[in-house]
């Protein structure tokens, strides 16, 4: 008789393991890295790690600032191009934006909860306009909630010349989520004259941005969310003098 609690502890494990749900892909995204300097690099693999391998609980708000910031050189991370009135000009940790875009966008088609959310005052060239997530550590955050009955994990690294954010879960939504953006120009850019050596961005015209967020069961619509509605003024076309 002795063997009967082990026969059952055995059923019991067999029974999990047969039965009980699996991980699986909610939901991801990826970004290009292509066009990224080198330090940009090192600094958004620095945050992806930060990030990969997370949980979050049911009802928890995960926060990106708290997670993964400072971005500071005591933490390895290093100066690297970041976007100031539409001139990329050095400062620590460019580069990190890219990962808590990725990231939002990963957190948008899996259909949780957005809690906070900014956007860049130019819109980034790495992903598309009204879908970016800016973040400033103590000004910008991302936060957001997992209103999933079961917690999920964040998977986040560099493959290749990408960045890869996932979202997985034992829980499997009984929707599937589509993201529709709806872009109109609102400003051409225009034409200015500047010396030096810097290198300039190419103009850009401004344009307004709504994002939804649609909840399709069985092929149908059940749910349409405004996420945001950004606007992002123009990059003028520079015209370098050479100092003449």
């Amino acid at each position: 008789m002795r063997f009967i609690p082990w026969l059952l502890l055995f059923l019991f494990l067999l029974f999990g393991v047969l039965f009980y749900p699996k991980e699986r892909v909610i939901a991801g995204y990826f970004t290009s890295l292509k066009g990224r300097t080198p330090n940009q690099i090192h600094n958004l693999k620095l945050a992806a790690e930060a990030i990969d391998g997370v949980i979050v609980n049911p009802g928890e708000i995960f926060s990106f600032n708290k997670r993964v910031g400072p971005w500071s050189r005591d933490k390895g991370y290093r100066k690297a191009p970041v976007s100031y009135t539409g001139l990329m000009v050095p400062a620590w940790g460019g580069g990190v934006c890219q990962v808590s875009s990725t990231l939002y966008n990963a957190v948008l088609f899996a259909g949780l909860e957005i809690v906070e959310r900014g956007a860049h005052y130019w819109e980034p060239n790495y992903i598309p306009a009204g879908r970016d997530a800016a973040v400033a550590y103590g000004q910008l955050d991302l936060r957001f909630r997992n209103n999933f009955p079961k917690p999920i994990r964040i998977r986040a690294e560099v493959r290749g010349e990408k960045l890869l954010v996932q979202i997985l879960s034992r829980y499997k939504p009984p929707y599937k989520v589509e993201v529709i953006t709806k872009e109109r120009e609102i400003e051409p850019p225009r034409y200015v004259l500047a010396g030096g050596e810097e290198v300039y961005p190419l103009g850009r015209s401004g344009c307004e941005v709504e994002v939804y967020r649609v909840f399709l069961k069985g092929g149908e619509e059940v749910k349409r969310e405004l996420i945001s509605i950004d606007e992002y003024p123009a990059l003028p076309i520079v015209i370098k003098t050479n100092g003449r």
